[in-house]
C-alpha cells in the first residue's frame, strides 16, 4: 500500500485476480472400436489398461486393435482417455431359471450385462443358502468359461443369502443389479408357484384344553415341492 506522506496523486498497484488462460489439454484421446464386452455407443472415460480390462475385456484376434490401441497409449505415457464400442448386430445372451414347484415355472432371468458372444461363455448356479432351507434364501454364485479346457470354471462373483421377497435387503434384483459386473437378473412376477395364500385348519381348542402347548407352536411346511419353512405361532 502506497504511503501517503503529503497531499497528491499515489499510485497503488493492486492484484487483479484474474489468471491466465490455460490451453485445454491434448493428451486425452478417444478410440472407437469392437471390444469383448461393454456398453455399446456410449463414450467412457477410462485411467488405465486396467480399467479397460474390467469394462471392456482383453484382446480379440481377426484384425480387431481397439484393445491393443488403448494398451499402447498407456504404454506410451497416456493419462487418460474415451474408448466407445462399436458392435453392430449384437445380441445379449440370456438364460431363464426354473423353481422347484412340482409343476416348475420360470423363476429367474439372467442376462448378460452387455450384448456380445461373450455372454456364452458366462454360468450361473443357485442353490439352498442352508440345508434345511428354512428361511427359503439362496447362493447365487456367477462362472465364466475356464480358457484351460482342462480346468474348471473361473468363479467371477459369489452372492449369499439372496431373497425373492422385494421387502428384504437381500432382494435378488436388487442386490446383484446393483453389483454384478457381469450379469442382470429379474424375477418373474407371473409365477404362480410364488403367490400368497393361506390354508384354514380345524379348531386349536378342543372343549377348553388347548392342542399346542409351549413347547408345540412351531411347525415346518413344504408348499408346492419348494422346500421347507419354519412357521412360529408364539
Amino acid at each position: 500500500m502506497a504511503t501517503l506522506t503529503a497531499p497528491g496523486v499515489y499510485v497503488e498497484e493492486i492484484p487483479s485476480g484474474v489468471r491466465p488462460i490455460q490451453a485445454a489439454g491434448t493428451s486425452t484421446a478417444a478410440f472407437f472400436g469392437e471390444a469383448e464386452r461393454g456398453p455399446i455407443g456410449e463414450a467412457v472415460k477410462i485411467f488405465s489398461f486396467t480399467d479397460f480390462q474390467v469394462q471392456y475385456g482383453e484382446f480379440l484376434d481377426g484384425g480387431r486393435f481397439l484393445a491393443h490401441a488403448v494398451y499402447q497409449f498407456f504404454n506410451n505415457g497416456g493419462a487418460a482417455c474415451y474408448v466407445v464400442r462399436v458392435a453392430p448386430g449384437a445380441q445379449t445372451a440370456s438364460v431363464t431359471v426354473l423353481d422347484r414347484g412340482t409343476a416348475a415355472q420360470d423363476s429367474l432371468a439372467f442376462t448378460a450385462s452387455s450384448p456380445g458372444a461373450w455372454g456364452n461363455t458366462i454360468m450361473v448356479t443357485v442353490a439352498a443358502a442352508a440345508a434345511s432351507d428354512s428361511s427359503n434364501q439362496f447362493n447365487l454364485r456367477v462362472y465364466q468359461d475356464n480358457p484351460k479346457p482342462d480346468e474348471p470354471p473361473l468363479e467371477l462373483e459369489t452372492y449369499a443369502d439372496l431373497s425373492m421377497n422385494p421387502g428384504d435387503p437381500n432382494y435378488v434384483e436388487s442386490v446383484v443389479n446393483s453389483g454384478s459386473t457381469y450379469v442382470r437378473v429379474s424375477v418373474n412376477t407371473a409365477n404362480s408357484n410364488q403367490l400368497n395364500g393361506f390354508s384354514e385348519s380345524a379348531e386349536i381348542i378342543v372343549d377348553g384344553n388347548p392342542l399346542l402347548g409351549a413347547n408345540q407352536r412351531q411347525f415346518r411346511i413344504n408348499i408346492n415341492g419348494d422346500g421347507y419353512r419354519t412357521v412360529d405361532l408364539t
